[in-house]
């Protein structure tokens, strides 16, 4: 009798912790939930070697395009900070804030360049998607940007008939980066091609004018591929151009 009794016993008492912990909200499981993370570092001109950090944690050193080897586990579902230091020192260069979701992986991909004044955090926004593009302005412009005037720049695609606006960034400060990131769809309407014609038309931030180059063009010309941009951050570099004698507006855009 003792024998039956002692299973039926050992039941109800896993049944009533089972139940006890559901009424406090308080789940092993729930307690303990963790994400992986691994940095990369862009290779750039003028990038280093840097240290990645994970709240307290230090996770590795990041040397130019190279993968950390490995992912590091974090805890999941709370929003942590993320942030770089000079190698070997203490001194924190830029940081981020991150929630990731529990069990799964995220990279999250550094572009740290003193020679273009680039430092960011590429990837905290999620992830880029195959039909679109993840955009960084770097403004170059001196000579056809007047000094002490802010612009700002309306980034148009090309249509079977026109112009579309899809974008105005801003302010667009003279030999700068601009402030943020900026995602465009790469769906176009021309057939037969990959590329999607893209323009930059700039206006005084002040009072709305156009600003015009020495030819009198209003626009700096760039295309991306929808096959080999699609989900990728690129850099588009804003310069001058010289042609036979007169400045020009132009744009570069490289992957990064």
């Amino acid at each position: 009798m003792r024998n039956k009794l002692m299973p039926i016993f050992c039941y109800s008492l896993l049944a009533l912790i089972t139940f006890t912990a559901c009424r406090k909200g308080v789940l092993p499981s729930a307690e303990k939930s963790y994400a992986a993370v691994k940095g990369e570092l862009l290779n750039l001109a003028g990038t280093p070697q840097l240290d990645f950090y994970a709240e307290e944690q230090f996770l590795d050193t990041l040397s130019p395009s190279q993968l950390m080897d490995g992912f590091r586990m974090v805890p999941a579902d709370k929003e942590l900070r993320f942030y770089i230091k000079k190698h070997l020192t203490q001194e924190v260069l830029l940081d981020t804030l991150v929630t990731i979701p529990r069990e799964t992986n995220q990279v999250l991909r550094v572009a740290y360049s003193e020679d273009l004044g680039l430092k960011r955090f590429l990837s905290g926004g999620g992830e880029i998607h195959a039909d679109s593009a993840e955009l960084l302005f770097y403004n170059t412009l001196s000579t056809l940007q007047p000094d002490g005037v802010e612009m700002i720049a309306e980034l148009e695609k090309r249509t079977l008939t026109d112009w579309e606006q899809v974008l105005i960034i801003g302010p667009v400060t003279k030999q700068k980066m601009v402030d943020g990131t900026f995602r465009i769809g790469l769906d176009h309407e021309q057939e037969g091609t990959e590329f999607v014609e893209l323009r930059i038309v700039f206006r005084n931030a002040a009072t709305g004018e156009l600003i015009m180059d020495q030819a009198n063009g209003i626009q700096a010309s760039f295309g991306l591929s929808d096959i080999d941009d699609g989900g990728k951050t690129i850099i588009v570099t804003i310069v001058e151009n010289n042609q036979r004698g007169r400045l020009r507006f132009g744009a570069n855009a490289a992957r990064l």
